[in-house]
């Protein structure tokens, strides 16, 4: 009967052993996961961020009169939005950069937008 109790006694030492060790295992790996997502700009928190800023970049354009955003694609790093595509007229390249640099939350704006090819003289 002691050799029962020992050997319960053994396993539950063996299970706290183990809790242990695996809580003790996951704690720096998640430790380092979170300094890695900061040196690392594109986390799964960072690209749902940076897709709502997108989001938001491109309701302001498709909300400002004067734009025709249907070219237009928005695509955003962190704070750092690149406008790329094309636009029927030239005035729309400066005034879509000027939009997307009023959206809050964005810090810089490549502007990449181009005029269309058939409005090119």
């Amino acid at each position: 009967m002691k050799t029962v109790d020992m050997f319960k006694c053994l396993g539950i030492l063996v299970c706290v052993v183990a809790t242990n060790n695996v809580s003790a295992q996951s704690a720096p790996d998640v430790a380092g996961a979170a300094s890695q997502d900061a040196s690392k700009p594109h986390s799964g928190s960072s690209r749902a961020a940076d897709h709502r800023l997108g989001r938001m970049v491109r309701r302001a354009l498709n909300g400002t009169a004067g734009i025709d955003a249907t070219n237009i694609l928005v695509r955003v790093r962190g704070d750092a939005v690149t406008l790329l595509g094309t636009v029927p007229e030239g005035a729309q390249i400066h005034r879509a950069e000027d939009v997307a640099k009023r959206v809050p939350g964005v810090r810089s704006v490549s502007n990449r937008i181009s005029l269309s090819p058939q409005d090119r003289s």
